[in-house]
């Protein structure tokens, strides 16, 4: 039985402070005291190459998970020595514009840990962080939250992580990588969802749920798709009509990106309608529909079709394609 592993990871928390520094969008518009610890500290290092170099590659466009995803396949600073292949490559050569400056990037980072002695500042935050996580633990008290997960997909992965991250973004990332045996150890990098007295609060039970299964979602569905990019390609037309919103949403202007968020989205609320019931199901539906995800209705009677099916032990990556299939209807 798979568990869910909870920390604060140095990795993210490294990128974090450039961020920080740099004052880059991404990060929490909630009051967190952590913030002005971190700036008191890292202060003097505004000016490092790895934060020049980092506002140099988000001043035309910002893939704020492309920035986080690859330091999960380094060790830990200040080293960073790459340790797996990045899973994601093209995407994050994209989001930093070339391969030349990914790499100088993390090499800098790693500089930057060594300079301003990161490892002190992290290690100084040690209770800190246990009391976020212990607070994460205790609201969601769930020990079968991954089974849902992998007896829905039909699939399993070497590992389940939610990192919390005090100062991310409201929302999360999702993250993978691949081991040298081939199987995923997948992530959840999650923002707080509001602070108290200067506390981050990453949310009641529901919220982190839903972050936690939309973002390990990611990870099971993204790697089927890829698998099937001859077969999407008929349905990139339909992006057009919802392009604008799709872009404003979160930055989806993509079809493969657009469809693999269709597809977890509706699989989030096939989770809540079958283990919290239909109106929390419908919930998510409504919203999502209301942000511009016009499809998922069709999609919701594919899934389940694709429930019935699971008595045959049919697992999702070989429902995929019917799943593809529902979308003829918006084709017509």
């Amino acid at each position: 039985m798979a568990r869910l592993k909870i920390n604060v990871d140095p990795r993210i928390e490294l990128v974090i402070t450039i961020k920080l520094l740099c004052d880059y969008e991404g990060l929490t518009r909630y009051d967190v005291a952590y913030s002005q610890c971190m700036r008191d500290y890292f202060s003097p290092f505004k000016t490092h190459d790895a934060a020049k170099l980092f506002k140099k590659i988000t001043e035309h466009g910002t893939y704020s998970d492309a920035y986080l995803g690859p330091v999960l396949s380094l060790s830990n600073p200040p080293e960073l020595t790459p340790l797996f292949p990045f899973e994601n490559h093209e995407y994050y050569i994209r989001a930093f514009q070339d391969e030349t400056r990914f790499r100088t990037f993390y090499e800098l980072l790693s500089d930057f840990a060594i300079q301003s002695d990161f490892g002190t500042f992290f290690e100084s935050q040690t209770a800190y962080f246990q009391s976020l996580v212990d607070e994460v633990a205790k609201t969601l008290d769930s020990k079968n939250l991954i089974d849902v997960l992998e007896l829905y997909y039909g699939m399993r992965h070497r590992d389940y992580n939610l990192v919390l991250s005090p100062l991310f973004q409201h929302g999360g990332i999702g993250p993978r990588v691949r081991n040298p045996d081939s199987r995923l150890s997948i992530f959840s990098v999650i923002g707080p969802v509001g602070s108290d007295d200067g506390i981050p609060m990453f949310g009641t039970r529901e919220e982190l749920l839903e972050l936690i299964w939309h973002e390990f979602g990611h990870s099971f569905v993204n790697p089927v798709t890829e698998r099937h990019r001859s077969d999407i390609g008929k349905y990139a037309p339909l992006l057009d009509p919802i392009l604008e919103k799709m872009s404003k949403t979160g930055g989806y202007g993509d079809w493969e990106i657009c469809l693999n968020e269709h597809l977890i989205r509706a699989i989030t609320s096939r989770l809540f309608h079958r283990e919290w019931g239909p109106k929390h199901g419908d919930r998510l539906l409504v919203r999502d529909i209301e942000k511009g995800f016009r499809y998922l209705p069709a999609l919701l009677r594919a899934l389940e079709d694709f429930e019935q099916h699971q008595i045959q032990n049919t697992t999702f990556a070989d429902y995929y394609p019917a799943l593809l299939k529902s979308f003829d209807t918006y084709l017509e």
